[in-house]
């Protein structure tokens, strides 16, 4: 799978883009700005301009129940 996120100078995102299995591509031109993280297969940022990704623990994505592994035949 492939997600395409295209942003401007008005774009900003807030919190996880989780797709784990997925190819992720940034686009942006003029600043675009993205405060969490991006967690998939490849993340690859294009553009024209400055993006930037600020790290704020606080505005990430937090599960309420914690992950689990169970055996199931």
């Amino acid at each position: 799978r492939t997600i395409t996120i295209n942003g401007n100078s008005g774009s900003s995102f807030t919190g996880t883009i989780l797709a784990p299995a997925a190819d992720i591509t940034l686009n942006g031109t003029g600043g675009t700005g993205l405060h969490g993280q991006v967690i998939g297969y490849t993340v690859d940022l294009s553009g024209t301009s400055d993006t930037s990704i600020v790290y704020d623990n606080s505005e990430n994505w937090n599960p309420l129940i914690p992950a689990q592994i169970q055996i199931a035949q």
